[in-house]
């Protein structure tokens, strides 16, 4: 049962992460935004770590 709630939390996160819009017209690529997209991403993931062991270690 454990398990399940965790995969589905997984699962909404990666949906919400991917389904989330562009917000407004895409601005010119800047080179100094590419790090904080991938820090974003390893906050994401840390978080759903965290999530994951709360959900399966109660």
């Amino acid at each position: 049962m454990q398990l399940s709630i965790a995969a589905s939390i997984l699962f909404l996160l990666v949906c919400s992460v991917v389904a989330a819009p562009a917000p407004g017209p895409t601005p010119a690529p800047d080179p100094f935004a590419v790090p904080n997209v991938e820090v974003r991403q390893q906050c994401t993931r840390q978080q759903n770590r965290e999530v994951i062991a709360d959900a399966l270690c109660p």
